[in-house]
């Protein structure tokens, strides 16, 4: 058996709050996810993105992993949008992006945008 020693004693004190802390920290996956998805859409077309966009967020929303789901508008240019999504996980981001009503409003707007969307993920 090991001779107590204050060294020891630190030593054996600082291993077991690394792991303790190794254990409680949050992992990657398990981090909360913010997405910024930044929308160009057609001039003649706003008014059908905003009616389809009303039913994205609100469904978006109603996800359990979903914290919350926005849509902003720039102030001078009313084409661009943002939306701006927080999510639990990674792992709810996955389940949004596999739901119906996300690949649908995906496949709904894809025709209306006016270039492809700059999406970053946080």
């Amino acid at each position: 058996m090991a001779e107590f020693s204050m060294e020891n004693s630190a030593i054996f004190f600082y291993t077991q709050l690394k792991v303790y802390l190794y254990n409680i920290a949050p992992k990657p996956d398990n981090m909360e996810k913010v997405i910024i998805a930044q929308i160009s859409v057609q001039e003649s077309k706003i008014a059908e993105f905003l009616k389809l966009a009303k039913v994205m967020v609100a469904e978006s929303n109603a996800e359990a992993g979903c914290l919350h789901y926005r849509l902003l508008n720039e102030v001078d240019k009313e084409t661009e949008f943002l939306f701006h999504e927080k999510y639990i996980n990674a792992e709810a981001i996955e389940i949004h992006n596999a739901s119906e009503h996300f690949k649908k409003f995906v496949s709904d707007i894809t025709p209306l945008l006016a270039s492809a969307p700059v999406i970053e993920v946080f």
